[in-house]
């Protein structure tokens, strides 16, 4: 089951009292203490400031703060996951998504 924020309806909506957020049935369970949550936006957002800084462009180009937040709840473990957000098309993915994934690794 994946954690972090409801992303699908789901007839098993039960919160986890250490997380104040509902799963959505999946087929792997990934729960995310508010500390490793605290840990990703962290991490999300140096990887983000360092390559837009290496690119000469707004952060926001590389993500914004709603797609942030949607990659934490979607938890991707793969490039083809990681196509399925909001603002992640094969460019963005080819140019960021193994960086983006290490970080989910960690």
């Amino acid at each position: 089951m994946k954690q972090g924020g409801l992303s699908t309806p789901c007839s098993n909506l039960e919160p986890y009292a250490h997380f104040n957020t509902f799963c959505a049935c999946a087929k792997e369970e990934v729960i995310i203490s508010k500390n490793g949550k605290e840990d990703l936006v962290r991490e999300l957002k140096r990887f983000r400031l360092i390559k837009s800084r290496e690119e000469s462009i707004a952060v926001y180009l590389i993500f914004n703060k709603e797609e942030m937040d949607a990659l934490i709840t979607a938890y991707p473990t793969s490039e083809d996951e990681l196509l399925k957000e909001k603002g992640f098309g094969k460019i963005k993915v080819g140019k960021y998504g193994k960086d983006i994934l290490e970080i989910f690794k960690e």
